[in-house]
């Protein structure tokens, strides 16, 4: 979670500094203004977001049905694909992104429906 709240303001910022609205889905720009604002983002910030993605990655090896880290898996790599050079590396990280957060739903629905059964069960066993 770390290095997406580090990373969420500078890429607001620069979002802002390149004219591109908060729901255009593309990459930072990297024409002659913002070439040097996304590599400096990126020598900055990818290392710590693909770290912060294996670190989710090791979370769910030990707990596959940890919605959180599916969550922040969701949002690291959404917001790393930012840094990605081309639309099309974009668009193919936002699909991931998007199968994780689809994927903490489904879990979390699961998980209720599995409490409900279980308080519902124990209600009747009374």
């Amino acid at each position: 979670m770390i290095p997406w709240l580090d990373f969420v303001t500078p890429d607001r910022e620069a979002r802002n500094a390149l004219g591109m609205r908060p729901e255009e889905q593309a990459p930072l720009k990297s024409d002659a203004k913002g070439k040097t604002l996304k590599a400096d983002l990126k020598a900055k910030y990818w290392q710590p977001l693909t770290d912060g993605i294996e670190a989710e990655k090791k979370a769910l090896e030990i707990d596959p049905q940890y919605e959180n880290a599916m969550s922040y898996m969701n949002l690291l790599i959404r917001y790393r694909a930012d840094l990605d050079d081309t639309k099309e590396q974009y668009q193919e990280d936002w699909k991931e992104a998007d199968k994780w957060m689809e994927k903490a739903l489904t879990t979390t629905k699961e998980k209720a429906a599995k409490k409900a059964a279980a308080l519902e069960q124990g209600a009747s066993a009374e």
